[in-house]
């Protein structure tokens, strides 16, 4: 498994940016490869899911599973006067990418995404509103309900505006919810530890809401809090649901 560290100029983001990338060994001529597309957590950057799980170790010698981890800094994964960070993960950086490395794959079921805490919001927001670009989605920790968050998190406020504003919009998970009912949806998996005081409630309401929706996803509640320890041991149980698929 290679691990490569990339600094290129996306457009959507009127910036340089980097990348980490996970690139199995030993590829055949024309042989393509997986793809998951695994976002950070707040305050976190592209080298933080390296640099505190197992992750290199899960994926194994023999793995056909590339990951692609982006720096997105406070962005919440959305587009603002900061940097169109949405249209870079979900369109931008899939594409230049597959540029980079062409054995990876672009059939949408060879492409799948996941994320923690912030990342997790990112990941279901980018599955929800573009279903027909991944097979699989995993939530970890998830933040979901970003409108309570304007009030307490200054970053939020700054890129949302009022709760009023914010409520329907394009980043208001519940709402692309409903305008995502009766699509062909990606898997979605979701987890979340039971002593998470961070994102306990988020947990419990918005996959609540996807029930009322009739909206299927798999939901893991087990012991653990927001932390590296519960992180690591749900990113192998996404990585082994991804190479049965």
């Amino acid at each position: 498994m290679a691990v490569i560290n990339i600094r290129f100029y996306a457009l959507s983001l009127y910036q340089t940016t980097e990348c980490v990338v996970l690139m199995p060994d030993g590829l055949k001529e024309g042989e393509k490869v997986k793809v998951l597309y695994l976002l950070h957590g707040h305050s976190d950057d592209c080298s933080m899911w390296t640099r505190r799980t197992s992750l290199e170790r899960y994926l194994g010698y023999n793995g056909r599973l590339a990951v692609v981890m982006p720096s997105a800094q406070i962005s919440w994964y959305s587009d603002s006067a900061l940097g169109n960070f949405f249209t870079y993960i979900t369109d931008d950086l899939p594409k230049l990418i597959k540029s980079y490395f062409p054995q990876i794959s672009d059939r949408r079921e060879d492409t799948f995404i996941a994320g923690l805490s912030m990342g997790g919001y990112g990941a279901m927001k980018a599955a929800l509103t573009y279903p027909q670009k991944y097979a699989f989605c995993a939530s970890l920790s998830a933040a979901f309900d970003m409108q309570k968050r304007i009030a307490t998190h200054g970053s939020c406020k700054m890129l949302y505006g009022s709760e009023e504003q914010f409520k329907g919009g394009k980043d208001d998970l519940f709402a692309i919810a409903d305008r995502a009912v009766g699509k062909d949806l990606p898997k979605l998996y979701i987890a979340c530890g039971e002593q998470d005081e961070c994102c306990l409630d988020d947990n419990k309401k918005f996959p609540q809401y996807l029930k009322q929706l009739g909206i299927d996803y798999e939901m893991i509640w087990d012991d653990g809090c927001h932390s590296w320890e519960y992180w690591d041991r749900h990113i192998k149980v996404v990585i082994d649901k991804i190479n049965n698929m």
